[in-house]
């Protein structure tokens, strides 16, 4: 309802105003100052009236012109900041524009004098550095040349002491050198033979004609004494004699557990997988009637075992 239709109808201005609500301020929006008008358009789409009338351009810079001006200490006193003091910031102070060359030419120097004496402290260092690296280079000469001559002088000292152990020969004791047999234990031609256990041989006395056995190896014509090795010629199996054992119409072989190699009482193998006949060791007799039989002398065993026998008197 327009103000025309209101005094129409003898309503004033103000008396649709509900009660309570603040009085409405005299005058029209276009009479407010510096303010443009907006119209019915502007009000319908809700558009501020800047975007459609903008201010004027030269009543915006004599505003701002105004602004620039100091104001009066009293307006400064209830002046009142649109700011806060914690959001206010500054920016920072930077060199003049003259001055900015110089500031480069400080930091040069600076610079230059920085490099200057880290040179120099690598100079007064460097002999330092030099004679610990010579020092170094020496250390490492030094331990090679004492293991080399180390390792040498072990290595002669070695095989000195292995020369001397072939050359002079310890008095070995029990198998590998010699061994004693009194008289007394001395077998009877034509007996069992003797086992020696720390000899690792048995001791035979022969008789005349013994040792042979049909066409296998000679006999022996005189008799006489064999150490035989114990050990098989086929795979080292410990050969134990029988007396009992019958082969071939005879009694008394020495024959392997092993693979059954048989021998005569010379050691002349007549069956079984044995290469040779058994191996013979060296006898010594003594004028007291004893033996010496020498273990570490041993000598491979062959078809003329029989003939290697050695004369034997007590």
């Amino acid at each position: 309802m327009t103000d025309q239709e209101r005094e129409a109808q003898g309503t004033p201005a103000d008396a649709e105003q509900e009660p309570g609500t603040p009085a409405r301020e005299e005058g029209n929006i276009a009479d407010r100052e510096g303010q443009p008008t907006p119209t019915a358009e502007q009000f319908e789409a809700g558009k501020p009236a800047e975007e459609v009338n903008p201010p004027d351009k030269a009543a915006t810079s004599a505003a701002t012109s105004e602004a620039g001006k100091p104001d009066s200490p009293s307006s400064v006193q209830n002046a009142t900041p649109d700011v806060p003091a914690a959001e206010a910031t500054t920016e920072p102070s930077m060199p003049p524009a003259g001055q900015t060359a110089g500031w480069q030419l400080a930091g040069g120097a600076a610079r230059q004098t920085v490099a200057d004496q880290r040179r120099a402290e690598r100079a007064a260092l460097a002999p330092i550095r030099e004679e610990e690296e010579r020092r170094a280079t020496l250390s490492r000469r030094s331990f090679m040349r004492a293991g080399f001559w180390g390792t040498m002088g072990m290595s002669i000292a070695g095989i000195g002491y292995c020369t001397k152990e072939n050359l002079f020969p310890l008095n070995v004791q029990g198998f590998g050198g010699p061994i004693a047999v009194s008289g007394a234990q001395v077998p009877q031609q034509g007996d069992a033979p003797l086992y020696v256990l720390t000899g690792k041989f048995y001791l035979v006395n022969l008789a005349p004609g013994e040792g042979a056995f049909g066409g296998f190896g000679d006999p022996s014509e005189e008799g006489g004494l064999l150490a035989l090795y114990q050990k098989c010629p086929h795979l080292g199996c410990t050969v134990p004699y029988r007396p009992a054992f019958a082969f071939q119409g005879a009694t008394g072989w020495f024959r392997c557990p092993c693979h059954g190699s048989t021998y005569t009482k010379a050691g002349i193998r007549v069956f079984g997988p044995a290469p040779r006949p058994m191996d013979t060791m060296a006898i010594e007799p003594q004028d007291d009637g004893s033996l010496i039989v020498q273990t570490g002398q041993i000598t491979l065993g062959s078809t003329d075992n029989a003939l290697r026998t050695t004369p034997y008197s007590a």
